[in-house]
């Protein structure tokens, strides 16, 4: 996928990914039950139109960068908000690395029809043979510390 005829690479799939959740709010589908593509539907369409009407919104850098460059954008205070996985929650609450602490809550997505969003769960564990078991550990707080904050963050 490229941005314009600079063959400038999107995102990581970041832009695929934050879509998926407009196309289904929208009421649209990624297949039919036949495995056919179908997000080229009058609701996907209308969800993509969505989506490029809130580009001109957003920092032009924004086709181009992926997950943790959105976090590094979010923890320095140059964007407001965005469509972000629930793991990057424990790095804006890091003071040593964030200056928007205390500052940050979630919020259901942007809808027409029904808010939906990509649900996925991480099975997060530490090699027996690793080296950096101490680091690793200490991964696994931060995003744990992530989930309890966003759970708070429903209550």
């Amino acid at each position: 996928m490229y941005t314009d005829g600079q063959k400038q690479e999107c995102g990581a799939g970041c832009n695929t990914y934050t879509w998926f959740n407009y196309l289904w709010s929208f009421g649209g589908e990624i297949f039919d039950e036949s495995y056919h593509p179908v997000f080229n539907s009058p609701e996907g369409i209308e969800a993509l139109q969505f989506y490029v009407d809130m580009l001109r919104y957003c920092s032009p850098e924004i086709m181009s960068l992926g997950c943790d460059q959105n976090t590094s954008l979010i923890q320095t205070g140059r964007v407001v908000a965005m469509i972000q996985d629930s793991d990057q929650l424990g790095f804006l609450e890091d003071p040593t690395m964030s200056q928007v602490v205390g500052k940050m809550a979630m919020a259901p997505l942007p809808r027409k029809r029904a808010s939906h969003s990509m649900l996925g769960y991480w099975i997060i564990s530490i090699n027996a043979d690793t080296p950096y078991k101490n680091e690793a550990y200490k991964y696994i707080e931060k995003i744990s510390l992530a989930l309890i904050i966003y759970a708070n963050n429903l209550l």
